[in-house]
């Protein structure tokens, strides 16, 4: 059997997909956990060597997720795939994250 490893998990996001009546719990290690509205989990999703750094809903089938690499990965909401990879600038966010905090 496999040993018991107890980790840390941070959750960067709670976002709730109204269009199919689901939770998204987005969590740092990579990994996306599917939760219906009475609080049953459907199903978990992961992006192997991703560390998730923040999410949001585009609508209410579009799931982006900030990750530490400087991409946002666009999910499927439905499909729970990811339709698209989109680069950004990390020192614009840590600009705007210094100015927000200063």
């Amino acid at each position: 059997t496999m040993p018991c490893v107890a980790r840390e998990l941070v959750y960067v996001g709670v976002e709730v997909a109204s269009s199919v009546g689901w939770v998204l719990l987005v969590v740092s290690d990579g990994s996306v956990t599917v939760v219906s509205e009475a609080g049953e989990r459907l199903r978990t999703v992961r992006r192997e060597n991703a560390v998730f750094t923040s999410s949001c809903m585009d609508g209410s089938d579009c799931l982006l997720v900030g990750t530490a690499r400087g991409t946002v990965l666009w999910y499927n909401v439905p499909s729970m795939d990811v339709w698209r990879r989109i680069p950004y600038d990390l020192d614009l966010r840590d600009s705007m994250q210094a100015k927000a905090s200063g």
